[in-house]
């Protein structure tokens, strides 16, 4: 699922006041590396590679992290990489660590990002798979507007749903190709690229039909 916000024209929602949340921009190498749990080298190609990490803190601990990428973006779930137009930004890797999750933290960071970040940029981006209904509920709260579902179809094509005139240009230029296709139920099965992937589907648990096979074998 693909959401946009334009800074200059979105109001964004109130969310509830939370005086023990504090956010702010991190640079330090080994903090971030042993938070997401990466190698410090990809920190380092991160970092510099217009990409900065920012990190919420709950009573000064540590509570959830995510990245703000300009220039280009990976999807590895999709194995799609794009190249954003000057001005855009896409919103990717949010995690809220364990013990301090359902405190809703997630929507507060977004907006401290987008505030943050608003004065140089015309559109941000964030998208997460169909199966993930804790993200989507966040990204919503914050107040990021559904654009369009988004697959990986025969393993090297990211199909998007049609969308309106400009930002149907917009997702092509980001190398999305815009389709009537069905979309996938779940990534977890349509898509060989997540790196935590499950065995069972969970389509099932949401009331849905896998279709995962016409997305494989095309």
């Amino acid at each position: 699922m693909l959401y946009y916000l334009k800074p200059t024209t979105t109001l964004l929602p109130a969310l509830p006041v939370n005086f023990h949340l504090t956010f702010r921009a991190v640079d330090d190498i080994e903090f971030l590396a042993a938070l997401n749990n990466l190698p410090k080298d990809e920190i380092r190609r991160r970092l510099a590679n217009d990409n900065t990490a920012y990190v919420a803190f709950y009573k000064r601990n540590p509570a959830a992290f995510g990245w703000s990428a300009a220039g280009k973006a990976f999807i590895g779930e999709l194995n799609h990489e794009m190249v954003l137009p000057i001005g855009h930004k896409y919103l990717w890797n949010f995690r809220t660590v364990e013990e301090f999750r359902g405190k809703g933290i997630y929507p507060q960071l977004l907006q401290y990002i987008i505030r943050k970040e608003s004065d140089s940029t015309e559109c941000f981006w964030i998208l997460h798979s169909p199966e993930n209904t804790s993200s989507e509920k966040g990204i919503i709260k914050a107040g990021f507007k559904w654009i369009s579902k988004v697959s990986i179809k025969d393993l090297n094509r990211v199909i998007v749903s049609p969308a309106a005139q400009e930002e149907s240009t917009i997702l092509n230029n980001l190398g999305f190709d815009s389709s009537f296709e069905e979309q996938a139920s779940c990534w977890m099965c349509s898509s060989p690229f997540l790196s935590h992937k499950k065995t069972q589907c969970c389509c099932s648990s949401r009331n849905a039909i896998c279709n995962q096979r016409q997305f494989i074998t095309g």
